[in-house]
């Protein structure tokens, strides 16, 4: 074989491979067509970019509005309402861990003078007083037992919830069942 022919065949064999691979190169698809739909910074946690815009990412975003955080695996359950915000359903039940609503919280103001805490939903009740207070039975007092003024002659300690009755009398006195003091008899 003469040297052109030689060189014409080895030509060839190195040419017909770089059309097959020139034949095989093609665009590359939309990275939204494959799946990679969000912005790669508005995912967290873990996502996978587009291997040619690696600005476009294939990420779960919650689908909750005012959620923190989203259950990794179900973007329809929230783990961790925004601030200012609450989880819904208040009470969960069952098996259930996460909420699937974050409702604006409702700040009612407690009507309770010196109360810390009111009952949940109700500002006219006390949960908890103040330090240096004590609750009423009915929730609806705080009291400074220091400035309780007690009307029962010879009481040692008023009752903090009606000064008209008496807990513990004086000594010589004997309490009665009407919450007075009464001397006792050889004193």
């Amino acid at each position: 074989m003469k040297n052109y022919q030689k060189i014409i065949l080895v030509m060839s064999l190195i040419i017909s491979p770089l059309a097959e691979i020139k034949a095989a190169c093609k665009t590359a698809p939309d990275c939204a067509s494959l799946g990679y739909t969000e912005d790669a910074s508005n995912c967290s946690g873990s996502f996978l970019k587009c291997p040619w815009d690696l600005n476009k990412a294939s990420c779960t975003t919650c689908k909750i509005e005012n959620c923190a955080k989203c259950k990794a695996s179900n973007p329809s359950e929230c783990e961790t309402c925004a601030d200012g915000y609450s989880g819904w359903p208040l009470a969960l039940v069952g098996q259930e861990t996460h909420w699937t609503e974050c409702r604006k919280r409702l700040i009612i103001t407690c009507r309770v003078a010196n109360c810390k805490t009111c009952v949940t939903g109700n500002p006219e009740q006390c949960k908890e007083c103040q330090s240096g207070y004590s609750l009423s039975v009915d929730r609806t007092k705080c009291i400074n037992f220091s400035t309780v003024t007690c009307k029962v002659a010879n009481c040692a300690e008023c009752s903090p919830f009606d000064n008209n009755k008496c807990m513990t009398c004086m000594t010589r006195y004997s309490l009665t069942s009407d919450g007075k003091c009464k001397i006792l008899p050889n004193s």
